[in-house]
């Protein structure tokens, strides 16, 4: 519960308030304010003061125009010394060393004399990795501009400044906030979650509460939390840029975090490079993407491609081959893509590949020895298609027949129109090739029984089956609408990366990326994932983030990091763990771990105890439906009134279930109520309705899952992954419900 602000709590308010208030003014008087022209002033008058200065006073006059040396430097590499006074900073920490310094983290560096303020780029700045890397109290030793820096940490302040006015700061654990009226000085009372005995709890008898009595932003957008990172997310931050970072990371512990600000380091380091359009960002889902889009202007990145991986694909796809193949179907067969996401499919292609390279260079070779005088291209000095095209016209150009006997050139055009018809476009040569992979359903069939041991028969059978369909299908026009699947479309992107050496042709329009950061990277079969990366540039710049214990896509084939690196042949195989959760309580972690399969060995790399505080997991069996949904309106409405900020999720487990809590209690009269059916999340205060699918990456304050019994939730992994991930949505409390018998998933202490 928020209460008065404490004599020493306000003084820092006063503090900081002031200095803002400082900074603001000069702002308005020096409007032309050049930073960069500033400190330039400032080194030659400083130059200029050594010719007369006492001996004693020399090396501090030095160490100040060194100071400002690197101060230049800096604003050369950050936004040219720009300030925005709507948030010029967002932490501010002061250091001991021979004497008191104060910085102030923000995207700039800023440096004024006249009101004792400086600035520095959190990304830039050398010295702001003492903000990250060490905690008040703590010595440290860090070179800096090639010196050495040695002091203590005094304090750490993260500030939250909206349109130019100070609403929050955050110290040693306590947090100040401006409810807009006065200061406040917050801590969390929890209200535990507690009822009736029996096998039903009946609203007659139950003392049971939704909320925590906070008071909560009516922002539910994701807040910059560059002054709140701690030294192992600042770490992988500044990872070298030419490498792949695979963060393994637990539910709220802010990987995704890290790689959006991974990617504003990189663009601070080497802005030329990391330009802001050359920068991919794939996420699992729609409304993830828009959440990302809005988050990454606060980190510097403005132009960044951000989307989520079926459009992404889709989009591409229609770019490259336009009409020539038709547009992919969404739902397939579960049979079908368990076939078609096997990564055995990157295997067969490459030796379909590799065979018919190895015949095209043999039949050359073959007609080079029956006519020594020919002078042919040598093998391999193009991809196959662009190869085979180029030496086609080579022939048939009239300026060069005189080099080719009449003999040979019908060997050469025999030979060549034998893989491809050379005056077919690109896109239709590899429709072909496409058609030409699947022809051999025999063969087919052969290869996935023996090298595709994790398929089932009745997934090869199905799959051979849709395939001999689908080659019926796309050589006739008038039924090529159903002829495509959306898992062929990356078979097909790595067809042609084979054959014609690139997906993308790398052109100002279409632009190889030179960063890309796949999000959820459990959810992505190999195949897709290696697609992402022959559209990268290199050497590799790649982010990867996910959780393996976070998998609710079934058919995948995504066991191990290590597994996928050896799958799609990437080097640099760095994988690091986030441990701690920041998002959730160790009450609703606790629960999520010990639903997991094999939940001791998934636990063990976590460390749930550094995450806060909250109550306990709230079950509430109902007798039946009728009394769980009067008892569930009855809180929701309650909670609005007393929390009006609050964001609620009731996630059901599927979409049908999800409408039809939402009629209900719509019926009932609950306030702010939205029912979520295509990722169309507000970020906004309010109650979601929606499905368990909807809701990966996102987070709510309090999290309802209704209908937790042993119909929607059977024990097997899938379910267990599911509930994992539903669970890790909730920040502060969640609730369980049922009316009917309760899953086996939930643990005996909670279901007591």
């Amino acid at each position: 519960m928020p209460h008065p602000v404490s004599a020493v709590h306000l003084k820092i308010i006063r503090e900081e308030e002031e200095k803002l208030l400082a900074l603001r003014t000069y702002y308005i008087e020096q409007k032309n304010y050049n930073i960069h022209s500033d400190l330039l002033q400032q080194i030659y008058e400083l130059r200029s003061s050594l010719q007369n200065a006492m001996t004693d006073d020399v090396p501090h006059i030095t160490e100040q125009i060194h100071n400002l040396m690197n101060l230049v430097n800096q604003t050369q590499q950050s936004q040219n010394g720009v300030l925005s006074i709507n948030a010029p900073y967002f932490a501010h920490m002061q250091l001991e060393e021979n004497r008191i310094f104060n910085f102030y983290l923000g995207s700039s560096v800023i440096y004024i004399p006249e009101i004792k303020t400086q600035i520095i780029d959190w990304k830039t700045s050398p010295i702001s990795r003492i903000y990250y890397l060490y905690q008040p109290g703590d010595e440290y030793e860090e070179i800096v501009a090639d010196r050495l820096r040695e002091g203590l940490v005094i304090y750490k302040r993260a500030l939250t400044i909206n349109q130019g006015e100070l609403v929050r700061i955050q110290q040693d654990g306590v947090t100040l906030e401006y409810t807009g009226k006065k200061w406040i000085e917050k801590t969390v009372v929890r209200k535990f979650l507690q009822g009736g005995s029996g096998i039903a709890i009946r609203k007659e008898n139950t003392k049971t509460l939704l909320g925590v009595g906070g008071d909560l932003s009516p922002n539910k957008e994701l807040e910059s939390i560059t002054g709140l990172l701690d030294s192992e997310q600042f770490k992988l931050i500044t990872q070298p840029s030419e490498s792949l970072l695979a963060i393994q990371g637990t539910a709220g512990s802010g990987k995704t975090t890290v790689a959006l600000h991974r990617i504003g380091w990189l663009h601070s380091q080497n802005p030329a490079k990391y330009k802001d359009n050359t920068i991919l960002v794939i996420v699992f889902n729609k409304a993830l993407s828009t959440y990302i889009a809005k988050v990454l202007p606060a980190i510097g990145i403005q132009q960044a491609v951000v989307n989520y991986f079926e459009n992404w694909l889709i989009g591409l796809f229609r770019t490259l081959f336009q009409n020539t193949f038709p547009h992919a179907q969404l739902s397939t067969q579960i049979t079908t893509i368990r076939f078609k996401k096997h990564p055995y499919w990157l295997t067969y292609i490459k030796d379909f590949f590799v065979k018919k390279e190895k015949q095209l260079y043999e039949g050359l070779e073959e007609i080079a020895r029956s006519f020594p005088s020919l002078n042919l291209p040598k093998p391999r000095v193009l991809p196959f298609v662009p190869f085979i095209k180029n030496l086609y016209t080579y022939t048939q150009d009239a300026k060069y027949k005189h080099l080719f006997p009449q003999a040979a050139r019908q060997r050469i055009e025999s030979l060549l129109t034998s893989f491809i018809d050379p005056s077919l476009s690109q896109p239709k040569i590899i429709k072909s090739l496409f058609l030409e992979l699947c022809d051999d359903f025999n063969a087919l069939e052969k290869a996935f029984k023996k090298n595709a041991k994790e398929l089932k028969q009745i997934d090869i059978e199905q799959g051979i089956h849709r395939i001999t369909r689908q080659y019926t299908l796309l050589q006739d026009k008038a039924t090529a609408k159903e002829a495509l699947d959306i898992e062929d479309i990356p078979l097909i992107l790595y067809l042609q990366y084979l054959f014609c050496g690139k997906i993308m042709p790398n052109t100002a329009k279409m632009p190889l990326y030179k960063h890309i950061v796949l999000d959820e990277a459990q959810d992505f079969c190999p195949i897709e994932i290696k697609i992402l990366t022959l559209c990268c540039e290199k050497p590799l710049s790649l982010t990867f983030a996910g959780d393996m214990n976070q998998t609710i896509q079934k058919h995948n084939f995504f066991s191990t990091w290590e597994n996928l690196f050896e799958t799609i042949q990437v080097p640099g195989k760095t994988v690091s763990s986030l441990q701690v959760s920041y998002r959730s309580t160790q009450q609703i972690m606790h629960f999520a771990y010990s639903i997991l399969p094999d939940n001791r060995q998934a636990a063990k790399n976590v460390q749930i105890e550094k995450s806060k505080q909250g109550p306990p997991v709230g079950f509430f069996p109902f007798s039946t439906q009728g009394e769980m949904m009067i008892f569930l309106s009855e809180q929701l409405s309650q909670l609005m009134v007393a929390e009006p900020n609050a964001s609620v999720a009731v996630i059901c487990y599927s979409q049908q279930n999800a409408q039809n809590y939402y009629e209900n209690l719509k019926h009932l009269a609950v306030p702010s109520l939205r029912y979520i059916a295509d990722q169309e999340f507000p970020f906004v205060s309010g109650i979601d309705v929606t499905d368990v699918m909807q809701v990966k990456g996102l987070e709510f304050d309090y999290v309802i899952l209704p209908d937790i019994n042993t119909v929607n939730y059977s024990d097997t992994p899938y379910n267990r992954f599911l509930l994992h991930v539903a669970a890790t949505r909730a920040s502060y409390q969640l609730w369980l419900m049922t009316y009917d018998t309760p899953s086996v998933l939930l643990p005996p202490d909670i279901r007591q």
